[in-house]
This record gives C-alpha cells, structure tokens and sequence, in this order.
C-alpha cells in the first residue's frame, strides 16, 4: 500500500466511547420507564372518555323486536342429535339423480352392498358389522323384521326423503331398540312455510322410467303433504352367455336378458296439526309395493318366476311441548306396519319343485318419550315402550305345509 494510502487509513478516527456511572444510567432509565407510563394512561383515559361521549350521543331505544323461524328450524330441533351421528338433508342430494343406497354409501363408516344393479337389492352395514345388526327407522317405525333382520334400502325412494340420520353403534333413547353397528332413520317430507309442488321425471336405458310428484300444503294450523313415485324398467340388456358351461366354449352365445323388468311405486299421506302454541297431532302412512321378475342364474333361467312386495306403515304422534311452563317434551307414538313377501315360481325353473309362498308380518308398537331439558348443555331422556311381531307363512302350492304364526 503506497503513502497516500497509509495516511487516509491513518486519518480515519474511531469515536470515543464515554462512560456513564451506573446510577446515572439507573436514574435515566427510570425517568423513561415513567413517561411511557403516563403516555399510556393519558392515551386509555382519552379512549374512555372519547367511546362514552361518543355512546351517548349515539345511543337509541329499540322498540318491540320480532323473532320469527325459519324454514330451517328443523335442523335447530335435532341439533342435539348430531353429537350422537350425522343427519344428512334433502338439499344434499335432492338436486342429484341418484338414490338412497349411493347417498348413504359416501358416508363415513358406511358400507353398502349391492346385489345386481342399482334399483335390484341394496344392504348396509356401519363400521364393519353385518347388515343385520344396523337398524333402520322409517318415520321412527322400525322396517327390520324378526324373520330377516336385513332391509332392503332400494325400495325406499329417495325422492320423498326429507333427511338421513345415521348414528354409529350408539343411539338416542328415543328409538325403542337399538343396534350394534348403528340405526338409521329415514325422515320423509314435511310442509314448511311456503307451499310446494315439486315434479321430477328421468328417462334412461332399458325402457326406465322414474317419476315423482310431491305436494306440500302449509295451511292455518294443518300441514299436509301427499307424495307419490313410480319406476320401472325392462332390463331386456344383452350380455355373453356361456349357459353355465364354462370351459365349453361351443355354446356361447350373446344373449337378452329376459324377465328382468320391475315395477314399483310408493305413496306418502302425512299430516300435523297444532291445536295450540304446545299441543301438536301428526300422523303419516307410507305405502310402498313392487313386483320384479327373477331371472335366474347361467342355465338355470327363468322366465316367469317373480318376487313382490308389499309394505304399509302408519304412524300416529301426539307431542306437548313445555310442559308446566318447564323444558320438558312428551310424546306419545304409535304405529303399524304390515309386510307381504311373495315368490313364485310354478315352472321350477330357479328351485326345487313348483314354489307358491306368500308370508306376512304384523308390526305394532307404542312408545312414551320423555325429554327434559337440564342446563343448557344436558338432556335427560326417559323411554317406555310396547312392541310385538306376527309372521304368518303360507304356501299355496301345499297348503298343509304351511308353518305356524310365530309371535
């Protein structure tokens, strides 16, 4: 580095440091430590004195305020319910053309199992257990018979659902028996405030045809809804056909696939009337029937065998709500369900000799509910119930085979 150089590093001085005596610096901090006390409350003081000036000037007298419900009061009533499962509402699904089985199948722990195609037979089972052991509610009346615990979820049409509650392994007591895996309570339309008319028609393959038509009428203090819809199909589909021979290759052939039409419909009468602010009637009928053919199965086809159904269920309520001016609700429930099964099959062709059998069950049942209201977070619910089955066998083909009526 040349001379110049040396001199300007040599010019550049570093600033001296000066020494303050601790209590100086003591004293000094504190000095500041005060002044951004009462900074801080003259600036608390000016906001107090500024939002109380500014409140009595603004301030105003409501009067008389109206709260009115909504339509969705509903879910409000069974909010208390989602802690034990998940209810799922027309608005989910009412806008998708799909049908009972596919709605409960993208739910969590659900498992639906399908025996031919979607409209044939549909069964469901929660978290791993049989399909047995879920119990399924329509209009809180158990569709579950002692005969066959499984209940078949397409033959309830979806179109006159109003919402879903599915509640894993344990259950609300409000519902007489329930499962190990779960129960499900099908809830069909009800009337809200406005009127409803609601018309749906979809056309696809096969000659199938699906239809609804549903009228929600809110009147005065009545509520009535009268629903109805109706599918079919032909099912006359082509597939390969090996005629059970499978490693026999000379009789294949492509095939139609014969007696493999439906035809079913349902109704639905359903009612509420509040006689005043506390007392409340409602009742509900649901009607459903279907007759499908049984094709069979590889070389044991059939062209006439058949399979119906028929199924009624009737529901009658009575709720007084607020009982001795107390959160308390009772209701008193009651309802019949009568179930006919049918197969035939004169020709033998899918069985063992000509087969005629009808067999019919008898449901009933009555129930007290109690629900009180403890705090704002706890609820006290007390049940009593009545319920009794009848299956009744008949064979028309030998008739001194028939079994007893088990009770």
């Amino acid at each position: 580095m040349g001379r110049q150089g040396r001199e300007a590093v040599s010019r550049v001085r570093k600033p001296a440091l000066v020494h303050k005596p601790t209590k100086q610096l003591s004293e000094e901090r504190g000095i500041v430590t005060m002044k951004s006390r009462a900074t801080i409350w003259i600036f608390a003081l000016w906001i107090l004195f500024t939002s109380g000036f500014l409140h009595a000037q603004d301030s105003t007298t409501l009067g008389e305020v109206l709260v009115s419900p909504t339509e969705d009061s509903a879910k409000n009533h069974h909010a208390g319910d989602k802690l034990f499962g998940t209810i799922v509402y027309a608005k989910e699904f009412e806008h998708h053309d799909s049908n009972l089985p596919a709605v409960l199948d993208q739910k969590t722990g659900v498992q639906i199992k399908r025996f031919g195609s979607g409209e044939d037979v549909a069964t469901m089972s929660i978290r791993g257990s049989t399909s047995e052991q879920v119990q399924i509610y329509l209009d809180g009346s158990a569709l579950n018979k002692s005969a066959n615990g499984t209940v078949n979820l397409a033959q309830v049409p979806l179109e006159l659902v109003e919402r879903i509650e599915i509640y894993r392994g344990a259950a609300p007591a409000r519902f007489a028996s329930s499962s190990v895996g779960g129960v499900v309570n099908i809830v069909t339309k009800d009337a809200h405030k406005k009127r409803q008319t609601t018309i749906t028609q979809a056309f696809s393959s096969f000659d199938t045809y699906n239809g609804s038509f549903l009228q929600a009428v809110p009147l005065k203090k009545v509520q009535l809804v009268f629903g109805y819809e109706l599918s079919h199909s032909e099912g006359d589909f082509t597939y390969f056909d090996d005629n059970g021979t499978r490693f026999n290759t000379n009789d294949d052939k492509i095939s139609t696939r014969n007696n493999n039409n439906f035809f079913r419909h349902s109704a639905l009468v359903k009612f509420k009337k509040k006689y005043h602010d506390n007392l409340t009637f409602s009742g509900s009928n649901n009607f459903f029937q279907e007759l499908r053919g049984i094709p069979g199965l590889a070389n044991l086809k059939s062209d006439s065998a058949t399979l119906g159904t028929l199924r009624n269920t009737s529901n009658l309520n009575l709720e007084k709500n607020n009982l001795f001016n107390y959160p308390w609700t009772v209701r008193l429930q009651s309802n019949f369900q009568w179930n006919e099964s049918s197969f035939r099959d004169l020709q033998s062709d899918i069985g063992l000799g000509a087969q005629d059998n009808e067999d019919s069950t008898y449901q009933y049942g009555i129930k007290l509910v109690s629900e009180n209201l403890l705090g704002k977070n706890h609820r006290f619910t007390e049940l009593l119930s009545y319920s009794g089955e009848h299956f009744h066998p008949h064979d028309r083909v030998n008739p001194g085979s028939s079994g007893p009526t088990s009770y």
